[in-house]
């Protein structure tokens, strides 16, 4: 999935950067646009006047934490209805490629990533897309057991306890559809698939923040969805600083009619990536797909990732025995095995654990690496797949 985004993302940011004279028509505001007022009810009011962007009375950590303790000040739900309502679980969130604001989940399992800029900021043009890509592109390589871990830390720091991600959506929003076992599967499709929320706040929006966002959202078979809204800020008196009227809006891009929508990207099969990314192991790979795809209860799925999976015979559920990227690495994920819960019993779960140990031990692992890769040509396939075809015989025998 990290490789779609990377790859995919990577090409139509290009474009736009090559090709950034396209003419688009921004709705979002102009130099007349219009002020707030309060009013009375007698009709006598006081107009508000705005903030300017050059003015910098608050900074980007205050705005941050803003959407930490007030997240409904955020139109989410006229986004889209799935992504609410949602509770922060994180705060300067620490991924391979930075830090992202503010995280924030559903009720049914959607996760939303925040990025603020202020529009002072010169990242706040095209630089804030890029890392926006590059955050959900992490985000997407993530467990749901990393995503827990996450929200653990976060929730410990600021509010006070130490619950598991799915109790405190349960406790702050009540139980989600199907209970808490559908909400972990849920969460963990959406990580898997990059189906994210991204959204970039700022007192300003940007015109070549909007023309990059209007680009990808084009493309909903890539998962992760752009939503760009403003934070308006007028004073309320006219000798103070403080309080303000915070005004928030959804910053809405609309193409001109005369601009052509632009062409899909050409699709990339997972071999001929495969064949170009890796070469040298390419006929590796195929030969051990191929000695699986020959076993029975087996199923081999391929998208963006080759996923190879083995059926429970005592319940019918399908899981990931491994899988295989396009740049030929191995991977395994014990742990989210454990997650689905696909047998209740003691010596299932002896046999993940086991499983866990084998694996990281043939993929030179460390003990507390939750997701498990290692490129093929650095991996003992002999070792490897006795230690796949130990896993799946102990579970089909298992009671």
């Amino acid at each position: 999935m990290r490789i779609r985004y990377v790859f995919t993302m990577c090409c139509l940011v290009l474009a736009i950067l090559v090709f950034p004279s396209a003419s688009y028509c921004l709705s979002h505001g102009t130099d007349a646009e219009a002020f707030a007022y309060i009013m009375e009810e007698d009709g006598s009011g006081r107009k508000l006047h705005p903030i300017q962007e050059k003015q910098k009375i608050y900074n980007e950590a205050w705005l941050q934490n803003l959407l930490r303790t007030r997240p409904d000040i955020l139109p989410i739900a006229d986004i889209d209805p799935v992504y609410w309502p949602m509770i922060p679980i994180g705060y300067e969130v620490s991924t391979d490629t930075g830090r992202i604001d503010n995280l924030f989940i559903s009720h049914s399992g959607h996760v939303i990533l925040v990025e603020t800029k202020l529009w002072q900021n010169p990242e706040a043009k095209r630089k804030v897309v890029a890392q926006a890509i590059d955050y959900a592109s992490s985000l997407s390589g993530w467990t749901y057991n990393e995503l827990n871990i996450a929200a653990k830390k976060y929730l410990k720091k600021y509010e006070t306890t130490e619950s598991d991600l799915a109790d405190w959506v349960e406790k702050q929003l009540g139980p989600p559809a199907g209970g808490k076992p559908a909400f972990i599967a849920k969460v963990t499709e959406n990580l898997q698939a990059g189906r994210f929320l991204t959204v970039i706040v700022s007192d300003k929006i940007r015109a070549p923040v909007f023309k990059m966002a209007d680009y990808l959202n084009n493309y909903p078979n890539l998962g992760i969805k752009f939503a760009l809204i403003e934070l308006k800020g007028y004073w309320t008196e006219t000798d103070a600083n403080w309080p303000l009227l915070i005004v928030p809006r959804i910053a809405i891009n609309r193409p001109c009619p005369s601009t052509p929508p632009p062409p899909p990207p050409p699709p990339i099969g997972f071999w001929t990536a495969l064949k170009r990314n890796a070469p040298d192991s390419y006929d590796k790979v195929r030969n051990l797909v191929d000695e699986y795809r020959k076993k029975d209860g087996i199923e081999i799925v391929v998208k963006q990732t080759l996923h190879v999976r083995f059926t429970i015979p005592q319940n019918g559920r399908k899981v990931s025995v491994f899988y295989v990227d396009k740049k030929a690495r191995l991977g395994v994920w014990p742990k989210d095995i454990a997650g689905d819960m696909i047998l209740q019993t003691k010596l299932a779960s002896e046999i993940i654990r086991n499983y866990d140990e084998k694996m990281k031990k043939i993929l030179n692992m460390p003990e507390k690496r939750i997701k498990l890769s290692r490129h093929i040509d650095e991996v003992d396939i002999h070792e490897f797949k006795s230690a796949v075809d130990e896993f799946m015989k102990r579970i089909q025998n298992a009671d």
